[in-house]
This record gives structure tokens, sequence and C-alpha cells, in this order.
């Protein structure tokens, strides 16, 4: 189930950090590239230290990808199709089966392939 996290931001953290940190003990991430911001940072910091961490990218079907997501691809945790949408009501009509079904299959896969003795999450 998904959660929402809403909260003062620790003065012991910047947000970066938070955001990190929460996407380390999440299942998945599901990052929108439809208006990236803050997104490319995002999937920089969560990438590369969160290895068992399946990343699906969505976006508008008229959106362009932006073009450093392409280097994310060459990591095992990054589902390699954007999943492409038409409206909010297309998305969630294909979010199960498109975006958390894939996501967890690739966790499964990334679990099934660590190194003996690490724990699984």
């Amino acid at each position: 189930k998904p959660v929402l996290f809403t909260f003062e931001k620790p003065k012991s953290r910047n947000l970066m950090e938070s955001i990190a940190l929460f996407a380390g003990m999440s299942r998945f991430v599901i990052a929108d590239l439809t208006e990236p911001k803050s997104v490319p940072a995002e999937l920089a910091a969560i990438v590369p230290h969160a290895p068992s961490v399946p990343v699906v990218a969505i976006a508008s079907k008229t959106t362009r990808e932006y073009p450093l997501f392409d280097s994310l691809r060459d990591y095992r945790s990054v589902i390699e199709d954007v999943v492409r949408y038409t409206s909010e009501a297309d998305l969630l009509s294909r979010l199960d089966a498109e975006v958390v079904d894939r996501a967890e299959a690739r966790r499964r896969a990334l679990l099934a392939n660590r190194r003996p003795g690490t724990k699984a999450q």
C-alpha cells in the first residue's frame, strides 16, 4: 500500500537526505518525469546508493525524457521503459499491471541475485 509522508523537514537532515532515506526504505520508487524539476537530482541520489530498490519512471505521452535519464538505465534497479500515459485516468487504469507489477518483479529479480549472506528486505 502506498504511504504518504507529511512532516516538517528535520533540522538534522536536508531534504535530499530525507528523500534518499525514504527511498531506501521503500519496496520501489515511481518517478514521474512529466515535469521533472528536482526528479533528476533525486534519482541521482537514490539509484546508485539503493541498488535493491526498483525505479519505474512514468511520464505523459508528450514528455521528452531529460537527457541524463539514459545514464540511469545502466543500473539494474531502473526499469528501462518509461510508462507513458495520456491522462490521470489512463495511468490509474494501468498502474497495477504496468507499474506496480513490473516494480515487484524487478524487486524479486534484484533480491534473487544478491550475494550469499546478505539479507533480503
